[in-house]
């Protein structure tokens, strides 16, 4: 059920470059394909980066962000919730990674 869907893991793990990360997320089966918005924020709070997956197919899947900063580096948090149009999130999960300085 809708209701019943968890994260089972959200990893972030950065790329030699420092622009871009592989998120892993992995999800409880589902019986009605859910939403997912990723959400990244440097230390400083502000969002450098958001993904939207439309009706996930798959409970397991691997995906890369790009961090949209003129000079990406240092501590960031990911945040990501599972939702159904219309109804509130019915899971999240945060993870955070770091980068070298550019």
């Amino acid at each position: 059920p809708r209701a019943d869907v968890r994260f089972r893991s959200l990893t972030a793990a950065p790329y030699p470059d420092g622009r871009r990360v592989r998120l892993s997320i992995h999800l409880t089966p589902f019986q009605h394909k859910p939403n997912v918005e990723v959400e990244v924020h440097n230390a400083a709070g502000v969002e450098v980066a958001t993904m939207s997956i439309i009706e996930a197919m798959q409970y397991n899947f691997e995906l890369t962000i790009h961090l949209r900063e003129p000079r990406p580096g240092g501590d960031y948090t990911v945040r990501a919730a599972v939702l159904y149009p219309d109804d509130p999130p019915v899971a999240t999960a945060e993870t955070r990674f770091s980068t070298p300085p550019q």
